[in-house]
């Protein structure tokens, strides 16, 4: 009988000399028998291996599930192991993606698509290194010097934190409260998306941002509230002039449904970086045998993992077209589908607006009459674009178009405007231009020029779009949206689908991207995954244009016209601002962010933003008060007055969702001095209580568990079992098994499409935006503000000004590159980019990439420091040399943190901020040169413009941004360009 043998991992006490004799039996045991086992001394058998009970290290680490919240498409599930938890010593030890936890038939059940576990990525992991950073924000601040000086930032207790806070707001509010202004002059900030949600202008805030504003604001009054969302934004507005908001908000065809395509396409999309878990999806379909081809500026994870070509069709698996030209390209494959009778004219016919005319009898350019199909009939309203009911109608003084007089009448495209028109124009057009006879030669030349891919790609890509069977065409929220004619881009690829009836197939999609929530199970009524706190009469928010809020602090306006500013302030918001001449808005203090979070990184034109926060007049700075909350000292809270800390998202608890619904325990009490945003208002709606504003505002004497609980009650659960708050808390996750074929929802949409769209059909032209930018409803004169069709629309700066030698700025600097930026491993947007763990594993310090060929015209090697730069602004960086980058296009990864370095520069702008030492004329435009400092840090918008353009810039689509990140021209050198 053998012995007993001691159990050295549960020992209590072990020596060192014991530990020495245990670990040198185990290294000679190995050295006998090798390390493929066998037997050995006695001392040591397989019973050591068998996982037990008593092994356990730790006895007081507890498992608790929550979640990683940002912004990145996944929000994946983990399994914390924290010690000494609900305690207030209580530390996160470890955390496990719950995905990584092995489950029962693993083998099988990890190679399904049915129930599928999320994987965490790098950021997800980085969650508790990002928790206990050394540069959190642990107490309120308030600035002794100049703002941007983080010296100057001195401790102070939240009770005199909160009175300073409470008498900016008094100040400010006293001009509403006392009949001054018909609204405060306070952008407030939208509040923290993990507990509030909020409309503005019909779109939902869910911020997923770190301490973004206060909640209080819409209690106060009518407050000013940057808007514009730099991820979809353009996408959003093509989606509204194609097939109305529900459908382009709501994602196109299920990534379950990848498996059914004949094709699938990643147009400007890389979900290997940006939405890891749909790279599973892709990769069974791949293992299905279907061809993926990738198309972007760049050569990225997705088309290296993932792309596979289409060698039927002789597709490469990657296509690499210039930035901001991708409508271009879609534009050349819809004239070569449309001339060789590939399109599905049944479906356009039926389903689809302003392809073909609807009036007159008119021709093509070779004398053909065009099929002309009889118009629609005017609904007698425009359904509202200012909620998701689709209840709430507009009335004919915010829009012509939705005026009940109209009902039955036909709605007409104008002449000229349809679709088919376009093509015909542009192959007379190119034909002309290029001396060819084949007008589809001509088109297709024109597009391989400018974009940079070959002609005999353009013509084998159109051929497999149209012929080989379902397509599912993603846009992504990156890539070709995110540039000045991005709302173009994306429409060209919804109408590109359209034409060959790829939209409601099984394995086709709308050409936005696609959804991935159908393991979700979870509804909360209006999404409020926590209770409202307040109560009593809220006001509207002023919605102006988060990119142009530079211009309206110097202006009062945001890039919109006298009436416009004046109509759109008075007719939907109600706020009388007394005459267009009048028509300006003040800005006396931003409680917040002025754009979701760390905003001078988020916006364009990062040097005016600095500017204008740090600009006085007099003694006053022209912002008199900025007041943040926080949790760590991004770019943007560096220029606050007070900084209120806020604790981080594992020191509270809460419900998100992705690939299903998650929620997140509260794993260790606030750090330091830090509170929840929550707390934050609710002491600060005491402080202005105290003041005579009265702000009703509090949990009621309940916890932020119980609210949550509360939330869930409400929840609706479908086709599985509601499991108990209790459940959700220990479970983490709320998921469904999704089996059998999960149908297109387009095919369901496409009835439901006469309450999205004013013609209830997609649209290749938009009446919505021809009529609300005032054009003549009976003699349809044309004097919009924005193309209200699809087509190619040339960017204000693009690789079309290099081909025609008109890259010469304001400087009097020719700009022979374009900057092209994607989201980075390491980033969810600007988070983590001070988790130095992550950050040096990426694209640290290597902040930029351009290609050997334009590297060495420039003497560049790799590894030096070199200034990117344009008229807007200059960055020193260092710099990659890589072929995944084509020539004349300089990639920066986006989400770097801007830092004020102490090299000056010489911008110019289209505006005076108060501090120009110059200005001059171009082409009838004043530009005035400002003095800047050099960005070290490498944040893209630094090289942005800010200028109007593309988008409608319409507060009635919910949003007024306009995105301009891709394809901007720029220079890279050695030496400071202005020696």
């Amino acid at each position: 009988m053998k012995t007993k043998k001691k159990n050295y991992l549960t020992e209590n006490k072990i020596s060192r000399r014991d530990f020495l004799k245990w670990t040198s039996a185990l290294s000679a045991t190995a050295v006998a028998n090798g390390c493929g086992g066998g037997s050995g001394p006695e001392d040591y058998t397989d019973d050591l291996l068998v996982p037990q009970e008593e092994f356990v290290m730790d006895r007081e680490l507890k498992e608790v599930m929550g979640t990683h919240p940002h912004n990145c498409g996944g929000r994946c599930p983990f399994k914390f192991s924290v010690k000494g938890h609900g305690t207030p010593q209580a530390k996160i030890a470890k955390l496990t993606a719950a995905g990584d936890v092995a489950r029962e038939n693993s083998l099988e059940a990890d190679e399904s698509t049915s129930f599928v576990q999320t994987r965490a990525c790098v950021r997800g992991y980085a969650q508790i290194k990002r928790t206990y950073s050394p540069d959190r924000l642990k107490y309120p601040l308030v600035q002794t010097k100049e703002r941007g000086d983080v010296t100057g930032f001195k401790r102070v207790s939240w009770d005199e934190a909160l009175d300073a806070v409470a008498d900016k707001i008094a100040e400010v509010y006293s001009r509403f409260s006392s009949g001054e202004l018909p609204y405060i002059p306070m952008v407030a900030g939208p509040p923290n998306g993990l507990h509030n949600r909020m409309m503005f202008a019909g779109m939902p805030f869910m911020g997923f941002a770190e301490g973004a504003g206060s909640a209080l604001s819409k209690y106060l009054g009518p407050t000013i509230l940057p808007t514009g969302a730099p991820s979809f934004e353009n996408m959003l507005f093509a989606s509204i002039g194609s097939v109305g908001l529900l459908p382009g908000l709501a994602g196109g065809n299920s990534v379950h449904n990848y498996k059914n395509s004949d094709f699938i396409i990643q147009w400007g999309a890389d979900p290997a970086v940006k939405e890891p878990n749909k790279t599973f999806f892709l990769t069974k379909a791949k293992e299905a045998g279907v061809p993926i081809v990738t198309v972007d500026a760049q050569y990225t994870d997705t088309a290296s993992i993932l792309s596979t070509g289409f060698p039927e069709y002789n597709i490469p698996q990657f296509i690499q077209v210039r930035p901001q030209t991708d409508a271009a390209l879609s534009v050349a494959m819809a004239y070569i589908i449309y001339n060789r009778d590939w399109h599905d004219d049944t479906f356009i016919k039926d389903n689809c607006f302003g392809f073909y005319p609807t009036q007159g009898a008119p021709v093509d350019s070779d004398g053909n009459p065009f099929t002309v199909v009889d118009p629609p009939k005017h609904p007698g309203f425009v359904n509202s674009k200012l909620d998701f009911s689709f209840q709430t109608q507009l009335t004919p003084d915010q829009h012509p178009f939705a005026d009940p007089a109209l009902a039955g009448q036909d709605v007409h495209v104008p002449a000229g405007l349809s679709f088919v028109e376009y093509l015909d124009g542009l192959g007379v057009e190119k034909a002309a231009e290029f001396g060819l006879v084949d007008k589809e030669d001509a088109v297709v030349t024109w597009a391989s020029q400018l974009s940079g891919v070959a002609k005999e790609t353009i013509v084998n890509f159109a051929d497999a779009f149209a012929n080989a069977g379902d397509v599912f065409l993603e846009n992504g929220n990156n890539g070709g949206q995110k540039t000045n004619n991005g709302m173009h881009n994306v429409w060209m690829m919804i109408c590109l689908a359209a034409m060959c009836g790829h939209t409601v197939k099984q394995g086709g999609n709308l050409g936005v991207n696609s959804s991935d929530g159908d393991s979700n199970p979870v509804g909360f009524p209006g999404g409020l995954t926590y209770p409202e706190l307040g109560s009593g009469t809220t006001y509207p928010f002023i919605a102006v244009d988060a990119n142009k809020f530079v211009d309206l602090v110097v202006t009062g306006r945001d890039g919109r016209t006298e009436d416009q500013f004046y109509e759109d302030t008075k007719s939907i918001y109600g706020v009388d601002l007394g005459s267009p001449a009048t028509a300006k808005l003040e800005v006396d203090m931003v409680l917040g962010s002025y754009h979701i979070t760390n905003s001078f990184n988020t916006c364009p034109n990062t040097n005016k933003a600095v500017n204008i926060f740090t600009q006085k007049n007099g003694s006053d700075y022209k912002i008199k008060h900025y007041v943040i909350y926080e949790q760590n000292m991004t770019p943007t809270a560096a220029y606050a007055d007070i900084i209120l800390p806020a604790c981080s998202h594992h020191e509270k608890p809460f419900f998100t969702s992705g690939q299903a619904t998650y929620f997140q325990n509260k794993l260790i009490e606030p750090m330091y001095d830090t509170k929840s945003d929550v707390d934050i208002d609710i002491l600060l709606a005491e402080k202005l209580n105290a003041r005579g504003i009265s702000v009703s505002y509090s949990r009621n004497g309940k916890t932020d568990e119980e609210l949550c609980a509360e939330a869930w009650d409400t929840a609706t659960v479908s086709d599985i079992d509601k499991p108990t708050f209790a459940e959700v808390q220990e479970q983490g996750i709320v998921q469904k098994e999704v089996s059998g074929t999960v149908p297109n929802p387009m095919t369901g949409l496409m009835g439901y499409l006469p309450y999205t769209t004013e013609t209830g059909k997609i649209q290749f032209f938009s009446p919505f935006y021809y009529y609300r930018d005032g054009c003549d409803l009976a003699t349809q004169t044309e004097k919009s503000r924005v193309t209200s069709r699809a087509m190619y629309i040339e960017p204000y700066e693009g690789y079309d000004k290099i081909m025609k030698g008109e890259n010469v700025g304001v400087k009097g600097k020719e700009y022979s590159l374009q900057f092209t930026t994607k989201h980075a491993r390491n980033r969810v947007h600007t988070v983590y980019d001070n988790v130095s763990v992550i950050r040096d594993q990426f694209d640290y310090p290597k902040r930029a990439l351009m290609s050997p060929a334009d590297a060495s015209k420039r003497g560049i090697k790799d590894g030096d420091m070199v200034y990117v730069y344009n008229d807007w602004g200059c960055l020193k960086v260092g710099v990659g040399i890589s072929p995944t980058i084509r020539e004349g296009v300089v990639s920066l990864p986006h989400g770097v943190w801007y830092r004020k370095g102490s090299e000056t520069y010489e911008a110019w702008y289209d505006i005076d901020l108060g501090d120009a030492v110059d200005s001059t004329v171009v082409s009838e435009t004043t530009y005035y040169k400002h003095i800047v400092n050099v960005d070290i840090g490498g944040c893209e918008n630094t090289l942005t413009h800010d200028k109007d353009f593309g988008s409608p810039k319409d507060p009635l689509c919910g949003q007024v941004g306009d995105n301009h990140f891709n394809g901007n021209l720029c220079e890279v050198s050695k030496n400071h360009p202005d020696s």
